[in-house]
């Protein structure tokens, strides 16, 4: 994963005027490793993974399509998911014939991209990400759960946008177009969180509540129109 982090620097550095870093599922962790270490304008992270700090809770259909291929992993060989267990973690939301070129397409998973994914994944601090970072979430999503998205904006102070009608691979379904639209407007004119989701989170989910209100640029009152909506005493 670092050497995939490593050849995306190398390629921005080629690049000249304001970047806007985008990464999808396994390369939303990668884009935030970049993002940590190089200067971006803005950072969108789709259906992503998250940092060592933030729990990725598996989900079922995650345990079910990622459960056979433990042993083969745990013996060296990379993952190759079969092509069920693909439509089961999203690819089934595409046309027809999306689902057959998509599936096509697929390669298996190195060992050790995978075993890192899962068992080792970066540590990257909370204040290392300094540009305006959107957090996309699909609410079809099989993979990535609500909850594992917000906890992901929580981390780092982002924009969290949920979309209902897209799954996993919203930039090859149907109605991704409209996610596609939105992700343009924002990288046009990043902007950092608004509203401070105060009762979104028990005291000690995510960051933590003292974490939270330390980085808060407003802390007399609440950036929401709807006023001040914190507990008092």
């Amino acid at each position: 994963m670092g050497q995939l982090a490593e050849s995306v620097s190398r390629s921005l550095s080629s690049l000249k005027g304001p970047v806007a870093l985008i990464g999808h599922s396994m390369g939303g962790l990668v884009a935030q490793m970049v993002a940590s270490q190089v200067d971006v304008q803005s950072l969108v992270c789709v259906a992503s993974a998250t940092p060592k700090a933030v729990w990725m809770r598996p989900t079922r259909t995650g345990i079910r399509s990622f459960l056979p291929q433990l042993m083969g992993l745990a013996r060296g060989r990379p993952l190759a998911l079969s092509e069920k267990a693909y439509l089961d973690c999203g690819f089934d939301q595409l046309p027809s014939d999306a689902q057959s070129k998509a599936l096509q397409r697929l390669t298996p998973w190195p060992n050790r991209l995978t075993r890192e994914l899962g068992l080792s994944r970066p540590d990257i601090p909370r204040d290392a990400i300094s540009a305006p970072m959107l957090v996309v979430h699909g609410f079809k999503d099989p993979i990535v759960t609500l909850h594992q998205s917000r906890l992901l904006a929580d981390y780092f102070g982002a924009v969290l946008w949920r979309f209902d009608d897209v799954s996993h691979h919203p930039m090859l379904e149907p109605a991704g177009v409209r996610v596609a639209d939105n992700i343009a407007e924002f990288v046009t004119r990043p902007r950092r969180r608004l509203v401070r989701e105060i009762d979104a989170f028990s005291p000690e989910e995510g960051i933590g509540q003292q974490a939270r209100e330390a980085r808060d640029p407003n802390p007399v009152r609440s950036d929401s129109r709807f006023g001040d909506r914190r507990k008092k005493g």
